[in-house]
């Protein structure tokens, strides 16, 4: 590829990369001035009708079906969380925002909530391994804090998904597991500009996540709880990789990220611990120390970057085979 062109996909991949914003934990004033959070990349804009064009020619005839596990099991396993447990595509998530506003999209993979479900997801993978029946609440840009005091940029959060599993009755006695994967779309609310008060994001983190466990509990007390970390989407020394493909990784030099996703992942760990549940920390298995994520050249690595050769649903996600990863983890936690 010639060099020109490597600049060039370097340059357009560095803009939403950036978007991806995570980061390094320990005393703000220690810490060196970090950068303004960048803007969120929109998604393209359609008009209903356009998108009932769309339709036909993007994806098959509708098949609610799709990502039905184990149906006729009793026991079953609840997922909530965000875009990384959802595995969606971006036409995915356009479609949902679609159907939210009204317009009447049918779509293959749309599930509670309005909200599209990926089949190669690790909530999938998860219930197939372990034999359960699956409730699926997860969605893309779902938020942990959602409320008056932290507007949220996104119209659904965790609290909103134990609600429509509580109405639906997903939480009984008969639920082994339920896994819970949220915190790093909190990241592009406006709080987060000022490091002063990350303090206080991380203790909201740990109250909002720690009501939604107490209200899982009482639903359903025989479950095994897990709260579910996100894969290193850093070099490990606050560089970020955007691009990843035949060979090439370009990096980019982006602390906040790394100052970001070490505060969440701190957030998780303090939950669990405090509502005695499981935490599965996948930032210490899925880094380039295990030479597996984002930044490696691996060609089995589990998480993508912004741009990336491997198989995978959406940029900065994991990979299909870092979906495996997390559902080889989670089955073994529900069978013990």
């Amino acid at each position: 590829m010639p060099l020109s062109i490597k600049r060039r996909i370097a340059a357009a991949v560095a803009a939403a990369g950036l978007a991806a914003g995570t980061a390094g934990v320990g005393s703000a004033a220690a810490e060196p001035e970090l950068p303004p959070m960048p803007q969120l990349p929109a998604f393209p804009q359609f008009t209903p009708d356009q998108l009932m064009a769309l339709q036909p020619m993007i994806l098959p005839a509708p098949n609610n079906d799709a990502i039905t596990v184990n149906p006729d099991t009793r026991e079953n396993f609840v997922a909530f969380g965000d875009s990384a447990a959802a595995n969606v595509t971006a036409i995915d998530i356009v479609a949902s925002k679609a159907i939210e506003r009204g317009v009447p999209v049918a779509w293959p993979n749309i599930g509670n909530g309005n909200c599209a479900q990926g089949a190669d997801s690790f909530p999938v993978k998860t219930a197939q391994r372990a034999g359960l029946r699956l409730s699926n609440y997860t969605c893309a840009g779902a938020v942990a804090r959602a409320d008056v005091r932290m507007p949220s940029l996104h119209t659904n959060s965790v609290t909103h998904q134990v609600d429509l599993a509580l109405k639906d009755g997903a939480l009984t006695g008969d639920t082994k597991l339920v896994t819970i994967t949220a915190g790093m779309n909190d990241t592009y609310q406006a709080p987060y500009g000022d490091p002063a008060r990350y303090g206080e994001y991380d203790d909201e983190y740990v109250r909002v996540i720690g009501d939604q466990v107490r209200r899982i509990r009482e639903a359903a007390p025989n479950a095994r709880v897990v709260i579910t970390g996100y894969p290193d989407q850093t070099d490990g020394h606050g560089y970020i990789c955007q691009l990843n493909a035949g060979g090439l990784v370009t990096r980019t030099y982006y602390p906040l990220l790394d100052w970001l996703q070490k505060h969440i992942r701190t957030a998780q760990q303090r939950t669990a611990d405090e509502q005695h549940v499981d935490f599965y920390d996948a930032f210490s298995e899925i880094d380039l120390g295990h030479d597996n994520n984002a930044c490696s050249p691996n060609p089995n690595r589990l998480s993508s970057a912004w741009v990336d050769d491997q198989s995978h649903a959406l940029a900065g996600h994991l990979t299909s085979l870092g979906n495996d990863h997390y559902a080889e983890a989670l089955a073994a936690r529900a069978n013990h």
